[in-house]
């Protein structure tokens, strides 16, 4: 743990340096961050797709083994929320 201090010399706080992953591996943060966009804009586009079958071809959704109930609360969710529903 490093301890960083304020111009008055003085410690305010310690701080962990590389304090993140557990698995050590520190340079998956920088792809992940810039890739972070792309995966919001894709599950954005993901649940409004959703909500159009929902809306023209619910059968669709059932005949795929995906409740109705199941994919209108997966197109309720926000875009940085992860996707949750699956097939069984």
């Amino acid at each position: 743990m490093q301890i960083y201090r304020n111009k008055l010399g003085r410690a305010d706080h310690a701080i962990a340096v590389g304090a993140g992953f557990a698995s050590g591996d520190y340079d998956l943060r920088i792809p992940a961050i810039l890739g972070l966009p792309l995966t919001w804009w894709e599950r954005a586009c993901f649940r409004s797709k959703l909500r159009a079958d929902i809306r023209d071809r619910s059968d669709f959704l059932r005949d795929i083994g995906i409740d109705v109930l199941e994919a209108h609360a997966e197109a309720c969710r926000l875009f940085w929320q992860p996707i949750t529903l699956k097939r069984p």
